[in-house]
């Protein structure tokens, strides 16, 4: 994935992004670029493996205020709802892994917020009538 692409049939915005920023900047970036995956999240994830199926893609999910309680950035229920953790995430490896990113054959894993992955935007679809 080499640049920026909306998909035509939604209103999604795949994009790279090399980094989140610093420790504050990161809920206010989680909240504008990766929030569709929390509203539809078995459609945007099907879409990622098979659109981009070898990039990784930002959630909308981290456990920054408090090690261990995940929380959707929308502030929807993490525990009732979705979930696709890769076996034995999220671990923390190395501490600090506070930020969610989805691996391209779908699986989610626990990472510095400071990795390198794409990050997903929606906007409004243009009315055709």
């Amino acid at each position: 994935m080499d640049s920026a692409f909306w998909l035509q049939t939604n209103p999604y915005l795949c994009s790279p992004v090399t980094k989140l920023g610093s420790k504050t900047q990161i809920p206010h970036y989680l909240n504008l670029y990766t929030f569709a995956l929390v509203v539809y999240p078995v459609l945007l994830q099907n879409f990622l493996q098979t659109r981009a199926r070898n990039a990784r893609h930002w959630l909308g999910l981290t456990d920054i205020d408090i090690e261990g309680e995940w929380k959707w950035v929308d502030g929807s229920s993490y525990r009732n709802g979705f979930r696709y953790w890769k076996r034995g995430e999220p671990n923390n490896d190395l501490s600090n892994e506070d930020c969610a990113h989805l691996w391209g054959n779908g699986e989610w894993n626990d990472v510095f917020c400071t990795y390198s992955c794409y990050y997903i935007c929606e906007k409004p679809l243009p009315r055709i009538f």
